[in-house]
């Protein structure tokens, strides 16, 4: 649009400066200057206002790049500072808050599951919380550690441990991850046939 409205000026100003010219030298190198002035605003103003503020963004990328390749990561220090203090209840309350604010987050799960663990000595609700982290689990390294966690707390019944375990080779095949997890199943297979 800008640069249509350009041309179209150019245009009015050529036709101005043709029809203006008169004999006298000076009222015509006024003309020409008067509307060579105009068309230079006109375009500039068309064309290099956009030009240089895009040339200005690409410049101050260097200097301050865009957050488009950043991830805000919570801190979830609110929860913490409860679990710190020892109120567990508490601290598990807040992170189902934050689990409502970020519910890709798999951490708040696993903090529960400490929680759980640790304090109020309750594995099954631990293996659910779990569970829930390992399904929001986003790379090969979280979800490695959490098959492991939960093969931990089945290990009374080895077969669901390996279970947890074979599916990190399914999953991430020829990984150390996976390498890992066959060392572990070897163990636990020797174990529950001695």
């Amino acid at each position: 649009m800008r640069v249509a409205a350009a041309v179209a000026l150019t245009i009015a100003a050529g036709y101005a400066l043709v029809k203006g010219c008169g004999s006298s030298f000076i009222w015509n190198v006024f003309l020409i200057a008067t509307v060579a002035v105009f068309i230079l605003m006109t375009w500039v103003i068309a064309v290099g206002f956009p030009l240089i503020g895009w040339l200005g963004e690409k410049a101050a990328g260097i200097y301050t790049p865009s957050d488009k390749g950043f991830r805000v990561r919570p801190e979830f220090s609110i929860a913490e500072a409860h679990a710190k203090a020892g109120r567990y209840t508490e601290a598990i309350v807040q992170f189902r808050r934050d689990i409502e604010q970020f519910p890709d987050e798999p951490m708040p799960h696993i903090r529960i599951a400490d929680i759980q663990l640790e304090h109020f000595h309750s594995p099954a609700m631990a293996f659910v919380e779990l569970q829930a982290a390992l399904s929001k689990a986003r790379s090969a390294d979280a979800f490695a550690l959490l098959s492991h966690r939960l093969a931990d707390l089945t290990l009374a019944q080895p077969q669901t441990a390996i279970g947890h375990l074979r599916e990190i080779e399914r999953r991430y095949p020829g990984t150390k991850h996976a390498k890992a997890a066959a060392e572990r199943i070897a163990k636990l297979a020797a174990r529950k046939t001695a």
